[in-house]
């Protein structure tokens, strides 16, 4: 008799303890800091006072730079699921700069989210006068023989 009470309340407490809660809690703060990109503006693909800033609604665009303009290309992603935006043509006339990423919810900077997508992007300075295409393709790095699942490009125009 007193085994099978204790296999009832050990099954009681191990179902307590698998049934997911019926309410959304709060999320928990934070135990340690949590890092978050030190460049928050692609966040945001708008321009900023700073540096312009290219994202998916300037596709096929022509974007005209002055030499020595920086600007970004800041392209969502997911990364996670192992598709990235590469380099595909850079014309001559601009330098590359960093490569960056960011999130695309704040959420993602909390401990144990994961998943999701993430702006992905590059900094580039026009450094000479010039006109060319800039473009990027979306894929997974390793899966060489498949074509992009998407594409991006512009027509820049440096003066």
């Amino acid at each position: 008799m007193r085994s099978t009470i204790l296999a009832a309340i050990t099954g009681a407490v191990l179902l307590a303890a698998c049934t997911a809660p019926t309410t959304a809690a709060a999320p928990a703060e934070p135990t340690e800091p949590v890092e978050t990109p030190a460049d928050t503006s692609a966040q945001t693909p708008e321009a900023t006072a700073e540096m312009r800033v290219l994202s998916e609604a300037q596709k096929g665009e022509t974007v005209t730079l002055k030499v020595g303009e920086t600007f970004k290309v800041a392209l969502t992603g997911t990364p996670t699921a192992g598709y990235v935006w590469a380099e595909k043509d850079v014309p001559a006339f601009l330098t590359k700069g960093e490569k960056f990423s960011a999130n695309t919810v704040p959420e993602q900077s909390q401990p144990g989210f994961v998943g999701g997508n993430h702006v992905l992007g590059f900094t580039y300075t026009a450094a000479a006068v010039g006109t060319g295409t800039l473009s990027m393709a979306y894929a997974r790095p390793w899966e060489t023989s498949e074509p992009p699942t998407d594409t991006w490009s512009v027509q820049i125009v440096v003066e």
